[in-house]
Parts: C-alpha cells; structure tokens; sequence
C-alpha cells in the first residue's frame, strides 16, 4: 500500500483546489518560510482521523478553515481527501484504492466519508488502527513532534510501540469490554437493588393479599345479613309510623282550633300595636324634628348676632369716610379761594414785568458792560432761589401730608377699640362653649376608651382563640403525623419479627434445627439456639464482634454433647444439612494468657469481646470459648501495636471490623451481608421497641394537650361573646355624646369664625396704627431736616445778595438809572416765578385733594351696599327665627297630644297581652306534646330513610330488591351477635388494600423476571471477564515481542547514524507488560550515559530519527511523513539522514517537509510551495527529478 493522490481545497492556506500526485520513493516538498508548506502534513494527520486542535497548530475547527485575505473572502468549508492503492490489502476494505475524505464547516458541523460513502470518524480511526499509519504512529512526525517522541512520558512513548504491535485493536476491543462490564455491573446493580425493594415488599404485599381475600369473604356474608336485618327494621319501623302519624293527626286539629283564638286575639292586640310602633315612631320623628329646630334655631341667632355686629362696624366706618370727605371738601375749598387770589396778583406780576422788560430794553445797550461782570452773581442767586422755593414747596407739602396722618391715626385707635371690646364679648361665649365641649369630649374620650380597650381586649381574645385554634390543628396533625409514624415504626418492627421468625439469612442446616425445635421434635429442647440470637452488643460493637465470631455467629449453643450428637443425626436423616455445635458441658472457655494481660492497658485497646458481649449466664463458657481470648481495639493502629506488644499471638478486631490474626496476618474490607444482617437485625428490633414506647408517650402527652387546648378555646369563645355584649352597649352611649358633642362643636365653630373676623380685622387696625405711627415718625423726621435745609439756603442767599449789592453799589455811579431798572425787574421776575411755583403746588395739592375724594365716595358707596345686604340679613334672620319658634311651639303641643294616645293604647295592649299569654300556655301545652310525636315521626322517618340509604350506599341495592333477596331469620339475636362478629373481624383486619391481590401478583412475576435478568448478568460478567483475560493474553505477548525486537534494531540504527555511541529501550515495569512505560538511554560517541534532557537539540533529533528507523525496520510502514524533523541536524547528520530514507524508501513512501539541500538532493520527486504575498493563497509545483535528470543528459548529447 501507498499514498498516491492528496487533495485540499480551502485547508488553512489552500483555497484553491490542489492535487498533489505522490509516487514510489522520496517525494520532498520545499519552499520559503510561511509558504504552507507545513499545511499539507497538518492535512493529512487531519483527515486520518486527527481530532486536539493543538496537534494541528490551531485552537478551534474555524483555525483551518482558509480565512480570507485582502484580495479573497473567507471560505465556509475545508475539505481533504487522501488516496491510497490498498492491492495489497493492508486496509481491511474489499477495494484497490481506497479514498477517505474529511470536511469541516463554519458552523461546527463535520461530514466524513469512505469511497464517498458517508461514515463516522471512528470508522476512520478504526481503519487506520494496528497498520502503522495510526494518527500517533511513528508514520506521521510533525513539527514539534521529534522533542516530544524524545520528551514524552515513558506511558506515552508506550502507544508507538502498541501501534507497531498491532495491539491498538486488541486494546480498544479491552476498554470496549471493560465499559461493557462497567455497564453491565450496573445495570446487575440497579436489577439487585429493584430485586432487594420487591424482596422486602413481596412478603408484606403476599400478607396484604391474603388479607384482602380474607376481607371478601367477610364482606359477602356481612353484605347478606345486613341487608336482611336492615329490610326487617324497616318493616317494624313503617308499622310504628302509621301509628304515630294517626296520634299527630287528631293533636293537631286540637291545636288548630286553639291558635284561631289565639290568631284572633293577637290580631287585635297587633294591630294596637303597630298603632302604638306608629305613635312611638312618629314621636321620635317629632322629636328629632323638634331637635334640628332648635338646633337651627340656636345657629340662627348665632348668625343675626354676628351680623349686627358686623352692620355697626360698617356704619362706623361709613361715618369715618364721610368725616374725612367733609374735611377734604374744606380743604379744597380754602385752597380754592387761595389760588384765586393768586392769580390776580399773578397777572398784575404779569403786566408789570412786562412794561418794566420794555423799559429794561431800552438801557440795556447802556448798561451791557456792568450787567456781564454781575451776571455770574445772578445766576447763583437764581440757583439758589430756585432751590430754597422748591424746599419751601416740599416742606409744605410734608406738612399736610403729616396732618393727614396724624388725623387717620386717631380714627384708628377709635375703631380698634371698640373691635376689641366685640372681640372680648365672644371670647366669653366661647369659653363656655369650650368648657361644655371639654367635659362632653373628656365623657366621650372615656367611652372612646371603653370602646377601644374593649375592641383591644376582643382582638386579642379572638387572637388567642384563634392561636390556640391553630395550636389545636398542629397539634391534630402532629397527632396524625405520630400516628402513622407508630405504624411504621410497627409495621417495619413486625417484618424484621416475621424475617427473624423465619430465620431469614441463616444456613440451612441452621434453619432445620430452628424449624425443628419450634415443632416440638423431641430432645430439641437442650438447644439454647443460634449465638446471634443469644447476645446482646452496644451498636458500635457490632463489626468488631461479628468480625471476631465470623462463621460462629450461627453456631448452635446446646445443652450436652448428647444433644448435639442428636441433632447432627437428625441431620443427616433428614438431609437438613449441616450445622456447628457449642456443648456447654465439653467445650472450655478460653481467656487472655497472663504474659499478654498487660496489652488491656494499652490506649485504644476496648477490652476482650466477652466483656462487651450481654448474654445469659448459662452460656457463659460458650461465648468465652468463642470471644474470651479476642482483643476489640479502636482502630487498626492500635490493633497493630498491640499485636506487636503480644508479639502476633492475639487475635484482635477493630470498630471498623478489620481484624489482626495470630501470626501478624490481616483482614479487612467489605463484610459479609447475610452475618451482619443477623445480628443487627436483632439491635434494630430492640431500637424500634423503644422507638415504639417513645411515640406512644409522645401521643398520650399530646391527647392531654388536645384536650387542654380544646378547653382553652371555649373558655375563650364565651369570653369573647361577653366582651362583644359590652362592647355593643359602649358603641351605642358614644354615638349619642358623639351627635350631641357635634350640635356643640359646630355652635363653637361659628362663634370663632366671628372671632377670627374680628381678629382679622383687629390685625388690619392695629397693622394701620403701627404704619401710622411710623409714617408719624418718619414725617416728624423730614420736617425736621427740610427746615434746616431752608434755613441753610436763606442765610446762604442773604449772604449772595449782599454780594451782589456791593456790586451794584460799585457801578451805581455810573449807571444808577440801569441799575435801579435791573433791580426792580429782578425784584418783579423774582415775585412772579415764586407765584408761578406756588400756583403749581397748588395744582398738584388740588389733583391729590380729588383723587382722594374719589376714592373715599367709591369705598362709602361699597359700604352702603354691604351695609343694605347686611340690613336685609337682619330681616330674613328676625323672620327665619321667629317662625322656627312659632314651628317649635306647635311641634311640642302636638307631641303632648300623641303621648297620651300613647298611654292610653299602652294599657289597652297590655291587657290584651295577658289573656293572649294564657291561652298559649295551653297552647304550648298542646304543642310540646305534638312536638314530641313530631320528633318522633321525624326520628322514625330518618330512621327509615338512612336504612334505605344504607341500604343503596352500603350494598348498592333498592328496598324493593332487598325484599327479593330477603330470607326469614329465626334468631335475631344470633343475627345480631354474627353481625356484630364479623364486623369485628372486619375491623380487626383494619385497613384492607383490595389492590393488592392485583398488586402481589404483578410485582411476583417482575422479581421471578429480574432474578433470571439477575443471573444472565452475571453470566455476561463472568464471560466478558474471561474475554478480557485471552486479550491481555495476546497483547502482553505481542507487545513484548515487539518491544525485544525494536529495542535491538534501536541499538543498530543508533549506532549507525551517530557513528558510534550506545542507546537502549526499557521498561519502566517490567511486571506489568499491560501498563508499562518504555524509556530511553542514550550514549553519544565519546560522551558517558545521559539523560535525554541533557541532550543537545541536534541529538535529541537524531536518536528520535535512530527510533523512527528502528519502527520502520520491524515493521515497514506504508508511507511515512516527516515534517522539517532534519531541521536541527548538521549537514553530515543530514547526509546519514537522507541515506538512511533512501535505504528504507524501497519498503516505505516518504513524504518529507524540508529545506535541507542533502535531504533535497536525495529527493525522487519535490514539491515546490509558493504564497501569493496579496492573496495569502499556496501554489504547488512539482517535478521529477529523473526524468529532469534525464531530460538534461539529452540536453547535453544534442550539444
């Protein structure tokens, strides 16, 4: 067999579809670093079944898929096919040429292929396995792999040597058994532990049946007698109701009659009363109406007074404004005449300084020269005159502006009196109010707190009940919960009885002299019985003292030698098997010799097992036979210790059941099911005992309990419903205060609404006078320093004008006549500026003046219609209250009237009353007789009913049916009893599964089903067990076949490369040829025994190539590929290399990876890989070297 064609398409750099021919001998593939060269040996370990990515030098199936470049998009798909001729049939397959095919995909999914035939990937490693291709065989060396061969674990190097062996197959048809076995053992697990649950299940299920059969047949007979006695109480019970409903018939006629009397008599009597219902209800109609009215009445005056109140204040204020009206009229006035006179003067002013303009036009040509030097003089005394008029002018209207103050301050302090003397009248009503509304609050706070104290007190009342209520049902559940753990407990206690009843787990010798004694066979009474059943251990005894008495814990203690002779020769005549025998008259007890007493006081050592053993004293000599002389250590460190302090004499046993022998021999592990299962059986039944007796006081102490509880929640209950009755009586007395309280507090409302009026208005007045007072001051201040400041421009004036007249003085001479002028028009210019500012005072004085006024007629106007509304108030108030009285008067004779129909029908009732209460004491008479037989007839009919219910819901048939099935019964008390009898037996059997017939059957033949399955399994161990056997068998022997051979050619082939040197192979356990490691040792040439760590890299390479050729060797491989492993060798190394192919090439196909020129040179074919730098895509060329070399001789011959 060898490789002859390869194809990639979309392999890591391979997008492009590439085939690659391979022929006999060396085929050499080369090329840059990066070209992909190391791509095609990663394809071929893929597709040959290669699955840990790191092998392939990537980390996921995405990694070798081709991935794009800058010029090719990704592929989705990477798919290798490699094509061997297989003539020889070196691959179990029918075909010549056998072509295996791998594809992976982007998203995970893998497909493989056969001949194109779909397969799995371990139908491609299974085709590969023992042919020394495998995916570990030493036919496919990648990059890396040389130090890792050379590096690797001894176990791993192992599989090289399996693979050439040809034990891969054997080993995975091993593993294949091993899982089959593990698998198989635990189904024989599951099978054992379903067998051991219907085991335990089967003979309380066979009980269950069998009761439940029991259970018919007392049921068919209970069904047949009941019916019987049921149809004959039915009978006898129809006769007894004819009578009595003849008996009702004739009472009832008696009593009819009567209660027409009665009827008639209490038809009048209701009709009075209802009269007297009427009157009441309309009485208590009147007297809430009378109530309302009053209370209408009362918040009606309340109303009038406070709108009188509010009338005066609004006349008050009305009286003011007109005051103030009047005063600013006068006002007006005054400033009117004023003016008037002002203006008169005004125009004189006017014309004077006219004449005297025209005068001054005249010299002012004369005069130009002076008038420039004093003009500078008149400018000042212009400035200053204007300043000192507008003081004037400010201080003036500073003045009236305080006297108006001071006037509204006054009105001010008027009104705020008299509102708080309002104010203080109503305070005084409120507090009577407020303390009538305290003390009623304070008796309706006290019944609130009655009310609540009493809500509390039921809350918690019902709380409690109800807490104990819960109390009680946990304690019901628990009971129950106790119950059906009593009957487990029993039930559980009751099969390990009837398993030791049975001697379940004993041999069956044991078993015969057991069933035996219990019949009473004769001279069966000497044997005290099995010395599991003769003891008593604490639990924690129990491995150390089964462990010590071993196959003896079914030993038979028995009285004399005598009887055990008996027994044996019952025996043997009854084929009853066999049994060891304890004679307590022959055996001798055995004990701890002096010279190993001391051991007992080692730490750890828990004494003889005799000692810890409970047991009658008459087999005493019998357990200190069998336990006297056996130490009980507290684990296996003391009991070696204390083995060697009696130097390996004793026989001690751990808590864990191990066991140390005479002689220093030890045993542990798991122990026998049936010895341990016999004698705990017994400590579990004494366990459950006392379980028993501890849930049974559990439950009496619990009844008491109950019961307890059950008297607090109808002490409760009756405690609850006297709270409730007072707490009805407190709820009615606080929603009377509570209506009378309201009548109070809405009184009290009103009347503080008019308080806070007044108390508002009290605010504004006083918020008035405090601004008045301050605007007071503020005034008094300005006054004070606009006077000073006028004083300052007077003096300041006087002192300019004496400098100008020192000025005129001077120019006088000169100019007296212009100067005399000048001074008069000054004089006269002066006058009427002044006049022409105090006309413009005036104006704004007269503006303010009106505008006030304005506002004072708009807000008496205001006035006026309040006081109109307030007036018309009054009025509806006087009429509302005065027909309210008029209403409340004639309400209350109408009320009188009504109360003496009242009485006088009261009387008429209560007269009719008595003879009414005696004529139904007769009737009541009459009544308790007919009652009586009506409970009767009642009793009788329900009687009848529940039998013929009985009848239909116990046995499913009607009365009428009954009577076909009916038969005479000659004793009814024997009836009875025999009912009675069979009820108990029924009862006796107490809860009865009739699905258990059904059931037992079923899970009968499922345990008959899994014991075969039980036994097959076994078999299929036992078998599977043997085949694993003749494969180590095989593998041991081939395997060290393979190794003696490859361990001598290693030594050759080492030698041979290197030129010398020593190396070996060996095993790491040579006793386990199944599991071994294989080592290496090598020498190189002139150096001593290394490590192969100490190795340099070019040797570590060369000896891994010296193993390669050594496997070749043995075994000739198919084809092998070696990927760049001549990397590290010099270039003599490489030469030894590539002689060494050439030598092997006739037997094995080499495909090898390198850039080394020998290896090139020695090359029958190569491959030339190339990489497009943009695409990132490998291109192959390949060429002949022969027929190229051929090619170049020709060349050379036509030269």
């Amino acid at each position: 067999m060898f490789l002859k064609k390869f194809e990639l398409h979309g392999f890591k750099s391979f997008a492009d579809k590439t085939d690659l021919d391979f022929k006999d001998g060396i085929s050499t593939i080369v090329g840059p670093n990066g070209s992909g060269k190391s791509n095609i040996s990663d394809a071929i370990l893929w597709v040959m079944g290669e699955q840990r990515m790191k092998s392939l030098r990537g980390a996921k199936v995405e990694d070798i898929i081709f991935s794009g470049s800058d010029t090719r998009k990704p592929l989705g798909m990477a798919a290798v096919s490699i094509t061997m001729n297989n003539e020889e049939g070196v691959l179990p397959l029918p075909y010549e040429e056998v072509t295996v095919t791998r594809k992976a995909f982007r998203s995970g999914e893998s497909e493989f292929y056969i001949n194109k035939t779909p397969c799995r990937l371990k139908d491609i490693q299974t085709l590969f396995n023992d042919t020394g291709i495998g995916r570990d065989s030493f036919a496919m060396i990648g990059q890396g792999r040389v130090n890792e061969i050379i590096m690797a674990k001894p176990e791993d190097r192992r599989a090289m040597i399996e693979e050439l062996a040809g034990i891969v197959k054997y080993r995975n048809r091993k593993n294949e058994a091993l899982r089959k076995i593990a698998n198989t053992e635990s189904n024989l697990v599951r099978v054992m532990d379903i067998i051991s649950e219907l085991s335990v299940n089967l003979e309380p299920l066979s009980d269950e049946a069998q009761k439940a059969q029991t259970f018919l047949d007392i049921k068919d007979e209970l069904d047949d007698l009941d019916i019987n006695l049921l149809v004959r109480d039915i009978e006898n019970g129809q006769k007894d109701k004819d009578d009595l409903s003849a008996r009702i018939a004739r009472m009832e006629e008696e009593t009819a009659a009567l209660e027409a009397n009665i009827a008639q008599e209490e038809a009048t009597f209701e009709t009075e009363r209802l009269s007297l219902d009427a009157i009441n209800e309309e009485l208590s109609k009147k007297q809430a109406q009378l109530y309302e009215l009053k209370s209408t009445s009362t918040q009606l005056s309340g109303q009038l007074e406070l709108s009188e109140t509010m009338l005066d204040n609004l006349r008050n204020r009305k009286e003011k404004l007109e005051e103030e009206e009047s005063w600013q009229s006068k006002k007006i006035e005054n400033l009117n005449s004023i003016h008037q006179e002002k203006i008169e003067v005004h125009n004189k002013l006017k014309a004077l300084l006219e004449e005297k303009s025209n005068e001054q036009h005249l010299l002012q040509n004369r005069v130009q020269f002076l008038f420039d030097k004093k003009k500078e003089k008149e400018e000042s005394i212009d400035s200053l005159n204007g300043k000192s008029l507008d003081e004037i002018q400010y201080l003036a209207s500073l003045r009236n502006e305080y006297n108006k103050v001071v006037y509204d301050k006054q009105a001010t302090l008027t009104r705020e009196d008299k509102n708080k003397e309002e104010a203080k009248k109503i305070k005084k009503q409120i507090e009577q109010l407020e303390t009538q509304s305290n003390d009623l609050s304070n008796v309706v706070n006290q019944l609130d707190t009655e009310y609540r104290s009493l809500s509390t007190d039921l809350g918690k009342q019902k709380l409690d009940a109800d807490t104990y209520r819960k109390k009680s049902e946990q304690m019901g559940l628990l009971l129950g919960q106790k119950q059906r753990e009593l009957h487990e407990v029993e039930s559980k206690k009751k099969v390990l009885e009837d398993i030791q009843k049975e001697h379940e787990g004993y041999y069956f010798g044991v078993k015969s002299v057991l069933r035996a004694k219990q019949a009473g066979e004769k001279g069966f009474n000497l044997i005290h019985g099995v010395v599991a059943d003769l003891i008593k251990i604490d639990k924690s005894y129990l491995r150390a003292i089964e462990t010590a008495l071993g196959n003896s814990i079914q030993d038979l203690i028995v009285e004399s030698q005598e009887a055990a002779k008996q027994t044996i020769s019952y025996l043997k005549k009854s084929k009853g098997g066999r049994a060891t025998f304890l004679p307590l008259d022959t055996i001798v007890p055995r004990t701890l010799r002096d010279k190993n007493r001391n051991v007992l006081e080692l730490d750890g050592i828990l004494g003889t097992a005799n000692e810890l053993v409970e047991h009658d004293p008459k087999i005493r000599t019998a357990i200190d036979y069998l336990l006297g002389s056996v130490l009980v250590a507290k684990d296996l460190d003391v009991a070696a210790k204390a083995s060697r302090l009696a130097n390996q004499s004793l026989k001690i046993v751990t808590l864990d059941g191990d066991v140390i022998h005479p002689g220093g021999s030890m045993s542990g592990g798991q122990q026998d099911n049936k010895r341990s299962s016999i004698l705990s059986r017994n400590i579990e039944i004494q366990e459950l005992k006392k379980s028993i007796e501890k849930i049974q006081r559990e439950i009496g102490k619990g009844n008491i309990a109950f019961e307890k509880l059950a008297n607090t929640i109808g002490e409760l209950d009756s405690s609850v419903e006297t709270i409730s009755a007072k707490r009805r009586e407190r709820e009615e007395l606080l929603f009377q205060k509570r209506q009378e309280l309201d009548f109070l507090n809405r009184n009290l409302k009103a009347k503080k609404e008019s308080l806070e009026l007044y108390s508002l208005d009290g605010q504004d007045l006083s918020s008035q006078k405090q601004e008045l007072l301050r605007s007071e001051e503020e005034l008094e201040e300005k006054i004070r320093i606009c006077t000073s400041r006028t004083e300052e421009f007077d003096a300041e004036l006087s002192k300019l004008q004496n400098e100008y007249k020192q000025c005129l003085e001077q120019i006088e001479v000169a100019k007296d006549e212009q100067n005399k002028a000048n001074i008069e028009f000054a004089s006269l210019q002066e006058k009427e500026s002044g006049m022409k500012d105090a006309l413009s005072v005036y104006y704004g004085q007269t503006e303010e003046i009106n505008g006030r006024l304005e506002q004072l007629v708009e807000e008496k106007n205001s006035l006026i219609v309040s006081m109109q509304e307030h007036e018309e108030k009054l009025v509806q108030f006087n009429e509302n209250i005065e027909h309210l009285g008029s209403t409340i008067e004639d309400l209350t004779f109408e009320m009188q009237d009504k109360n003496k129909e009242k009485d006088a029908l009261a009387d008429s009732i209560k007269s009719k009353a008595t003879g009414s209460k005696e004529l139904r004491k007769i009737l009541a008479e009459k009544n308790k007789i007919l009652n009586a037989d009506n409970v009767k007839m009642a009793k009788r009919e329900s009687d009848l009913e529940n039998k013929l219910k009985r009848l239909e819901e116990r046995h499913e048939v009607s009365y009428e049916e009954a009577l076909q099935k009916k038969r005479d019964i000659e004793d009814l008390k024997s009836a009875e009893k025999r009912l009675k009898e069979l009820k108990r037996e029924m009862a006796f059997l107490g809860t009865v599964n009739l699905a258990s017939i059904d059931e037992y059957t079923r899970v009968k033949e499922r345990y008959d089903f899994l014991s075969k399955q039980e036994s097959d399994l076994r078999d299929s161990i036992e078998k599977l067990g043997k085949v694993i056997s003749e494969i180590d068998g095989v593998m041991v022997e081939r395997f060290k076949d393979s190794f003696d051979k490859i361990a001598i050619s290693f030594k050759e082939s080492f030698h041979s490369l290197f030129g010398g040197g020593d190396a070996s192979l060996f095993l790491t356990d040579p006793d386990d040829l199944l599991n071994t490691g294989v080592d290496i040792e090598a020498r190189p040439p002139g150096k001593g025994l290394k490590n192969m760590n100490l190795l340099s890299g070019g040797e570590k390479a060369l000896t891994a190539i010296s193993l390669l050729f050594a496997f070749l060797k043995i075994k000739p491989s198919p084809f092998c590929v070696l990927d760049e492993i001549d990397a590290a060798l010099d270039e003599v190394n490489v030469n030894n290399f590539s002689n060494y192919l050439r030598e092997f090439s006739g037997e094995t196909q080499f495909v090898v990876i390198s850039h080394r020129q020998g290896t090139i040179e020695n090359s029958d074919s190569l491959f030339g890989v190339t990489m497009d730098k943009k695409s990132g895509i490998t291109k192959m060329v390949s060429v002949r070297l022969a027929e190229a070399e051929e090619v170049k001789s020709e060349a050379k011959e036509l030269q």
